[in-house]
């Protein structure tokens, strides 16, 4: 397509892969809309493409005695499923975060991310407790076992209902990755 149709409503979802016409389209729409000049950025310098994994977890993988279900603070429905880490099984995780090989960007991309939604072994990379602080925080929770705030804790959101109502496939909130998939084995495991 190399440019928008003109009907309305009009539903754009492209990719990395968005040919030179239809780029250009949306640039000059996007710099006429703002009262920006044709070349406000630069061709081809003013879409953002990154690419992520977000693992998907099958629900009988899951270890029903550790997991416990609950929200932050016990605040709306339990529609998370916790799974509690101890200081050394996080210092463990985020190890295994640094060492694993990386899906390479591709020509087009930038490491230009943003800061809302970033990879979890960049923000390992930014320091020893910044996934705790971040994604992987357990404040408002207590862990059942202990009565205690667990160190870290990953949590699950369910993804589906199978046939009989229950899930069958869970979410890793805000832990969408750059790992190769055999690498996710490490920290997922």
């Amino acid at each position: 397509m190399p440019a928008l149709p003109a009907a309305r409503p009009v539903v754009v979802a492209t990719g990395p892969l968005t040919s030179e016409a239809l780029s250009a389209d949306l640039q000059g729409r996007f710099c006429a809309f703002l009262g920006a000049g044709e070349d406000a950025t630069g061709p081809g310098r003013w879409l953002s493409f990154y690419d992520a994994i977000s693992p998907i977890v099958s629900a009988d993988s899951v270890d029903q005695q550790i997991v416990f279900a609950a929200s932050r603070y016990e605040k709306g429905g339990a529609d998370y499923l916790n799974c509690p880490l101890s200081r050394d099984e996080y210092l463990a995780f985020r190890r295994s975060c640094l060492k694993g090989e990386r899906y390479p960007l591709h020509d087009f991309e930038e490491a230009r991310y943003f800061e809302g939604c970033l990879p979890i072994e960049e923000l390992a990379e930014r320091g020893e407790d910044v996934l705790r602080f971040g994604p992987m925080r357990p404040v408002g929770l207590r862990d059942p076992r202990t009565g205690r705030r667990p160190y870290a804790v990953l949590q699950l959101r369910q993804e589906n209902h199978g046939p009989d109502g229950r899930a069958t496939m869970y979410n890793l909130v805000g832990m969408q990755t750059r790992l190769r998939r055999g690498e996710q084995l490490g920290p997922f495991a």
